[in-house]
């Protein structure tokens, strides 16, 4: 597990109570050695190193390979290349889950590059094209958390029943299916998806009102805030922001804005509190 930070914390206790390993093949990486008491709690390994560009080769390829069996690489870091070591793992036959194509340091914050290229869908398109530069092989998952990650599975789900509530008799695509989904939505009559987040977490001092609380990866979301705001534009949008830019990819579903996400004010709504 290369992360140890709230998601790797988060994660080690999901592991352990839900998959079946062997925890003496097991270590967690982390640059911060405070860090070691959570591979302690759970019984793994613990090494404080960060990975860069130049050492995450070394440092990764015995780990993976060591002893019998398939390594499975799980990288829930900030600050690590993830193109780069999926491309490793292909290569080890080792398999690998990430929950964001996460950048190596300075693609966030560097002035120096367009803002269409510090954006997740720039992040995205490396993922895709290393796949079709290396079709086929182990298995490598990109983008697989809550958001992005879960929640596609909760938006086929309620497409299925809206497909049967509504009576319309269509057949459910594949899984994989990504054209026959597109047509499914279609077909349903939904134009757009908005995926409200709302953290129902509760502590001991109640948040003050008109304040925010971050409760996901500080880092991420930093790194984030950072970035050009993205939205997915569909084909039925007539008409786009005045600081609104598309990719120079015509297939693209989405646009950027020339201004950060942290500065983009945006309107949400809930099903249970409107």
């Amino acid at each position: 597990m290369i992360g140890m930070g709230s998601i790797g914390r988060a994660t080690l206790p999901l592991l352990d109570r839900h998959i079946a390993f062997d925890k003496s093949r097991a270590i967690a990486l982390d640059p911060l050695a405070e860090r070691k008491q959570y591979a302690d709690e759970y019984g793994i390994a613990f090494q404080q190193v960060k990975l860069t560009p130049e050492n995450f080769v070394e440092i990764l390829t015995p780990l993976l390979t060591n002893g019998e069996g398939q390594g499975f690489c799980v990288n829930l870091s900030v600050d690590t290349g993830s193109v780069d070591i999926m491309r490793l793992c292909r290569e080890l036959n080792v398999l690998y889950i990430d929950t964001v194509v996460e950048p190596w340091p300075g693609l966030y914050y560097n002035q120096a590059i367009d803002n269409a290229d510090r954006t997740n869908q720039f992040l995205r398109s490396q993922a895709v094209a290393e796949r079709r530069r290396s079709p086929g092989g182990t298995t490598a998952v990109s983008c697989c958390g809550a958001n992005p990650g879960m929640v596609s599975w909760f938006v086929k789900d309620a497409l299925v029943r809206l497909n049967e509530e509504m009576g319309l008799g269509l057949e459910t695509p594949a899984p994989a299916d990504r054209d026959g989904w597109s047509r499914y939505m279609q077909s349903v009559g939904v134009k757009g998806i908005h995926i409200a987040e709302r953290d129902t977490q509760r502590v001991t001092n109640p948040k003050p009102v008109d304040t925010f609380w971050n409760t996901w990866s500080v880092d991420g979301f930093i790194s984030e805030g950072l970035q050009p705001a993205e939205l997915g534009w569909g084909t039925h949008e007539k008409w786009m922001p005045e600081n609104a830019r598309r990719f120079a990819d015509p297939e693209s579903p989405a646009i950027y804005l020339e201004s950060p996400g942290a500065e983009t004010r945006v309107r949400t709504w809930c099903p249970t509190l409107g």
